[in-house]
């Protein structure tokens, strides 16, 4: 590299972080996973989905873990009391109600989910195919509940996603979302519904007891 294209690369990098493009630091996955995977249990409480993710955040702040460009995601499904996973704790590769909305940890494309079976934390595509679809594109209705078939498709591309900055989430009460729209508008539905659900759902498993 002689020194014009260097030049041009610290120019070029320089207006991109004057920009705000180029965020002057990551979230620190490693360290993020680790506490993940130890606290898993220990920070969950059921149906308590967005005070799961606070708490998380909270211990990671005491512990000094880099949070910087990640986001706190809140997505619900269509109707009243109808966000569906299909990995939930204790009904792996079943429909599960989640609720009226659910509440996730995105940092450096991975996402952070206190209700899936086991502490695996995935590529946002791989957790959307593996917690929020079925194997079959069409799930039957929820045992005894009314709920109605699950059409993957539609209601993957159609999940309300609602993002909150971290430190506002967890220090201001009633926080409003810096970002709201649906999934299709941040996802390819069509690479996520491509995506091996079976496999994943088999590596998922594989992972029962850990930590």
């Amino acid at each position: 590299m002689n020194f014009r294209t260097m030049k041009r690369q610290v120019i070029v990098c320089t207006v991109l972080f004057i920009c705000g493009l180029l965020p002057c630091q990551a979230a620190d996955l490693p360290a993020l996973q680790s506490l993940f995977y130890h606290d898993y249990n220990d920070l969950y409480v059921p149906r308590f989905c967005g005070q799961n993710i606070e708490r998380f955040l909270r211990l990671a702040e005491e512990r000094s873990i880099d949070l910087e460009g990640s986001v706190v995601v809140r997505i619900s499904g269509q109707g009243f009391f109808e966000t569906s996973s299909f990995f939930g704790r204790g009904s792996p590769n079943r429909r599960q109600n989640l609720g009226t909305f659910h509440f996730i940890l995105v940092a450096e494309g991975h996402v952070f989910d206190f209700d899936l079976h086991v502490p695996v934390v995935l590529r946002e595509p791989d957790y959307f195919r593996l917690q929020l679809t079925p194997d079959e594109m069409v799930s039957s209705p929820i045992s005894g509940l009314t709920h109605p078939k699950f059409h993957a498709r539609e209601e993957l591309a159609n999940l309300e996603v609602k993002k909150f900055a971290p430190e506002a989430f967890i220090h201001l009460r009633g926080t409003q979302p810096y970002w709201v729209g649906q999934l299709r508008q941040l996802q390819d539905i069509d690479t996520i519904l491509r995506i091996d659900r079976r496999l994943l759902s088999r590596n998922g498993l594989n992972r029962a007891g850990f930590p």
